[in-house]
Formats: C-alpha cells, structure tokens, sequence
C-alpha cells in the first residue's frame, strides 16, 4: 500500500484534530500513552509495599513527588492499566481526587470506593456472613441472629454497617435487600424505608463511613492464587491526587483537617495503601503535619523524572501511531510530520522536559503549522534572519496562547456537597468585599463542630461568623442534585435545628435537591424559621461549582439569593 501524499494528512489536521489533543492527565479519562521512564522504580515500589502488606496488614504509603505536569495523575493511569492486566489481582487501585475541602472526607474517600470498585458489595457481605454463621445444631442464623452476633465484636458505631451488609447478603425479600444496598451506596432513602429497615446512622456520618471502610478492607477476600490455596486480602491501593489542594484552596487550617483524617484512618483501618501525589515544593510542609504513627509507615517517597529527548520522541511516535490507524490512514513514513527534528529539540528545551508541557507545546505548534499562522523557523530562529525583538515578540505570542490553552483545558470540576458547600460560600466571600466592602468580611469555618443537647457532637458544613450573628451552612451528602437526597435530608435539617435550639448558631442555610421530600423534613422546615432551605437542581449545582473555579465567569445567581439570605442583604444579580 502506498503512502498518501502530505496533503492527505493535513487536511485531517485541518479538521481541528491531532494527535496532541489531550495535555491534562484526568483521573476520570484514561491515559492512552504511557512513557514509563520518568516514574523510574514506582511499579516495582507499589508492589513490594503490597506484598508487604499483603503479609501482615500493616497499612502502608508511598508519597510521590513532582512539579506541575509531571505525570502525577497519569502514574495512576499506568497503575490501573498494570492492575487490568493480571488474572486475579490482589489488590485494586482507587483514584481519589483531592476534596475541595476539609468537610466529609471520609465519605469522600468512601464515596470513591463505592464510584470505582461496587462489587465489595458482594464479598464483604458473603466474607462476613460466612465468618458469623453458625455452624451448630440451632444456631439462630436469622438475620437479627448474625446481626446480634457480629455486631458483639464491634463498637457500637458498626452496628448499622454490619446490619445493612448481613440484610443485603441473606434476605429474601427483594425490596429489602435493595434498600440495604442503596443505604450502603450512599443512595436516597426516604423516611419510611429508612425506619423499616431499623437502623440509626447515615453512611455520611464520619463514624458509620469509618466503621465500613474498616469492614471492606477486613472481609474483601478473595480466592488464593491457585486452586485450594487460603483466601487472601484484596489491598485497596488509594491513590490521592493534587494531595495539597486542600493546603492550597483553603489554607493551613483545612490542609490540618484533611492531615487528621489521614491520621486516623491509619489507626483505625488495615490492608490498604495509599499514595500521596504531592507537588514537590509543599511536600516539605505538608510531612511535618503527619502523625508520628503515620510517618512510621512511610516509604521511601518517589520523585518523578523529566522526560529525556527520547521520552519525548517516544510519546510523539506512539501518539502519531495511534492517532493516524485511528483515521484510516497509513503512519506517515516521517513520524515526526509535520514538525521535524529542530522542532522536536526545540519542544524539549522549552518545556524543560515536562510531560504536560511537552504534549501542550507540541499540540500548539502543530496546530499553528498547519493552519499556516506559523512557519517552521520562526519557532527555531532559522531561515531569513530576524532581530532578537521580533523573535522574543514572536516567542511571547506563543507561550500566552499556550498558556490560555492550559486554563481552559485544565478547569475540571467534580460536584458534591462539598464541593458545592466550598462554591457557595467563595461566592459570597466576593460578593460581600465587592458589594459592601465597607463591613467587615465573614469569618468562615468549615467542618464546624458543636455540642448539641443531647450532648453527642455534631458536624455542619461550614460556619460563617457575622458581626451580630453566627450563621450554620449545610448540605446532605449526596452524589447529585438530579434526585431526592432522601433521609440524608432530614437528618442534615435535624442538625441544623438542633444546633440553633443549642444556640451553637443564630440561624442555618440547608441546600437540597429540587425534588427532595419527606414529612419530617418538612416538619423541622416549618417549625423553626431560623432555618431556611434553598432547592437547587444538577446544572445550577454544576454553574455554582464551575463559576467558582473559572475567574472568567459571573457567580450564579442562586448565590447572589443565598447571599441575600445568610446577610440580609438585597443584592441584584448582575449576569
């Protein structure tokens, strides 16, 4: 078969395609290419501390350092790929992006558990069926029987866990089992469902979300690598990207929150590993607020390599290939089409080798060759000779347009009630130093935590600290605002209103979804004014997130009335 000529190709580069499309590594889209070099020994390093674990529970981490586009993230991409590629593994990779905040993350943590590995259900409820059925002549195996006796094993906190895992894994009734696995998943339950099935807690409590991340990583059994050979643990290996955000977002208060979770989750919990990407120059800051405990069980961190030239050529080799089989087309008989080898030497000196700055400049400069914005040389400087001015002007041109590419292709958001607490109160953060910059600007807290009248500790999403007044934030953790937030509703109001009859807090805001219910909510909602409620749906949920993170965009208007309500004010949306 013969090569089609230049022209061929370019005209599919026309099209606004190339091979380069992609320069942001997303934990949600896989990578395709892997250039394994610059992570040197982390494969080998993730499997020795496995197989470490593996022997004596004891759970592990491994701390993995670089700049900004290093291939933090595409390291849990080549993980996950190595993962897919063995018959029984026993261990599986769960990607967890930084909370936007220090609230609820715990359930953050779990929420990605249940996101990317749902068929714990199935064998933890079998492993622990099978560890309290009794095996005598009358045993009670009953439900309440295996729940009485599992639950004597544990602290009072596993009670509801254990009892949800026992229903979903032995009972006949169908309905039943299904609402026992929509509690597990985090999913809505109504009031009635809720009391019919005789439990107490919501999975988003930090101390029922703990007590099940322990069960998983305790019954996630599976069979032994040969026929007859034991069961074994199945480690988690939680991998935590943009490990400073919360540092970076909030400050040195909520990077404490997030540190002191960690904390304690290796206390309490066994059998996983976790690794920490972390940008290399707070690296230093953030170990120093570890835990003696934590830091014991600490492995010899790993510093991402640059690419060499020939990581470069690497990448540009197989993404040529793959792109060009993708289209029908023939690889070109010069890989490097339509670049060439000054530009490539040129790609590698200005990123510095970084990956993401590689692939971004590369994609920019093809881009612009093809539509014919700019020629080879004024990249390179060769051909007819120019002043130094007009090639910095030149070179200037290119990096802004580059760096206005990476912004906009960079802005990835996830939303939930974390995020969306995080999103609200920024937002009337500036619209109270814009609007009334003459008072003094809220004092916020978030994860706030009171005592209530029945003397247990209870948690709400934020706090905002007025001149006159305190102000309690909150929303049910949910994973969409497209669906009833069910119970978690009405226990997130009974928070509320518990604290304002406390005096914990003068008043209280709850967000919800537009569709959610419930008769007790609605009662708690009517019987104390000091609590007010805002309903929103999944896309005003999603502008709220988005207008918060991209500096170009108005704030929505859902938080100039939410403003309006926390500090009495009458400010009128500008959109």
């Amino acid at each position: 078969m013969s090569t089609p000529p230049p022209e061929a190709y370019l005209e599919i580069l026309r099209k606004g395609i190339t091979p380069f499309d992609r320069f942001v590594s997303r934990g949600d889209i896989k990578d395709q290419i892997d250039v394994p070099a610059p992570r040197g020994d982390l494969d080998a390093r993730v499997m020795e501390a496995i197989d470490r674990i593996s022997a004596n529970g004891v759970s592990l981490s491994i701390p993995i350092l670089g700049v900004a586009g290093s291939g933090k993230t595409h390291a849990y991409h080549a993980l996950k790929d190595k993962e897919r590629g063995l018959a029984n593994p026993n261990w599986t990779t769960i990607y967890i992006p930084s909370p936007p905040s220090a609230i609820r993350i715990l359930f953050h943590v779990y929420t990605c558990i249940v996101n990317e590995y749902p068929g714990f259900i199935d064998i933890v409820a079998k492993n622990l069926v099978d560890k309290f059925q009794g095996k005598f002549m009358g045993a009670d195996n009953s439900i309440d029987g295996l729940v009485k006796r599992a639950t004597s094993a544990y602290p009072l906190e596993f009670h509801d866990p254990i009892a949800m895992l026992i229903v979903y894994g032995t009972s006949d009734n169908k309905h039943k089992k299904t609402l026992a696995r929509r509690w597990i998943f985090g999913e809505g339950i109504d009031e009635r469902e809720f009391e019919n099935l005789g439990i107490h807690s919501v999975i988003e409590e930090d101390n029922t979300g703990l007590a099940m991340i322990r069960l998983i990583t305790e019954y996630l059994l599976i069979d032994g690598p040969e026929p007859g050979a034991p069961k074994r643990h199945k480690i988690m290996v939680f991998f935590f990207d943009e490990f400073e955000s919360p540092f970076k977002i909030q400050g040195a208060e909520a990077e404490a929150k997030f540190i002191d979770t960690l904390n304690r989750i290796f206390k309490e919990v066994s059998h996983f590993l976790l690794i920490a990407a972390v940008l290399k120059d707070v690296w230093e800051k953030i170990l120093g607020m570890f835990d003696d405990p934590f830091k014991a069980r600490m492995q010899a961190l790993v510093e991402l390599k640059p690419f060499t030239l020939d990581d470069v050529k690497s990448l540009i080799f197989a993404s040529q290939e793959q792109f060009w089989k993708a289209n029908n087309m023939p690889v070109p008989q010069d890989m490097l089409f339509p670049l060439n080898e000054a530009v490539l030497k040129h790609i590698f000196e200005r990123a510095r080798g970084n990956p993401r700055e590689t692939i971004k400049l590369t994609r920019v400069l093809t881009e612009k060759i093809v539509s014919g914005e700019l020629a080879l040389d004024e990249i390179t400087g060769n051909g007819k000779p120019r002043d130094a001015a007009t090639q910095a002007a030149l070179e200037e041109k290119a990096t802004k347009e580059v760096d206005g590419l990476l912004d906009r292709e960079a802005l990835v958001f996830d939303v939930n009630a974390a995020n969306v607490i995080y999103a609200f109160v920024k937002g009337l953060q500036e619209l109270a130093f814009v609007h009334h910059p003459e008072d003094d600007p809220p004092l916020l807290q978030f994860e706030h935590k009171f005592i209530s009248i029945d003397a247990k500790e209870k948690t709400v999403g934020a706090l905002l600290q007025l001149p006159k007044e305190n102000v309690a934030f909150d929303i049910p953790a949910i994973k969409t605002f497209d669906r009833s937030a069910g119970v978690a509703a009405y226990y997130c109001a009974k928070r509320l209103d518990e604290g304002i009859k406390a005096k914990r807090f003068n008043r209280a805001i709850m967000v919800i979804p537009t569709s959610t219910g419930g008769e007790k909510l609605q009662y708690i909602l009517e019987s104390n004014p000091a609590l007010s409620v805002l309903r929103i749906d999944q896309s005003q949920a999603e502008l709220i997130v988005k207008t918060a993170l991209d500096p170009d965009m108005h704030i929505s208007q859902i938080v100039y009335e939410m403003t309006n309500i926390v500090m009495k004010w009458d400010i009128k949306f500008e959109g």
